[in-house]
């Protein structure tokens, strides 16, 4: 996470609510070469990482849909809490 010209993350209605932000930059040309190296990082580990998930035999597909399953499972009662608390 990188701040254009902000050190901290802004809030839902206005421009700070002092959860700091790991790196700021002041100029849009640095955030793009930023990017840009990021970028290319991630281009060259990606194949790096998938080789080694293809090694788990599935195993990674099965606790990637396991999370997403608990994930929207959480979600759910969550919304059923607040729908509760709401009447």
């Amino acid at each position: 996470m990188i701040g254009l010209q902000t050190d901290e993350f802004p809030a839902f209605y206005t421009r700070t609510s002092g959860l700091p932000i790991p790196e700021k930059v002041d100029s849009v040309s640095t955030a793009s070469e930023i990017m840009q190296t990021k970028w290319e990082l991630g281009k060259e580990v990606t194949p790096f990482l998938l080789s080694k998930i293809e090694k788990t035999g599935g195993k990674s597909l099965d606790a990637n849909i396991a999370l997403v399953k608990n994930n929207a499972r959480k979600a759910a009662e969550l919304a059923c809490e607040y729908n509760y608390l709401e009447q």
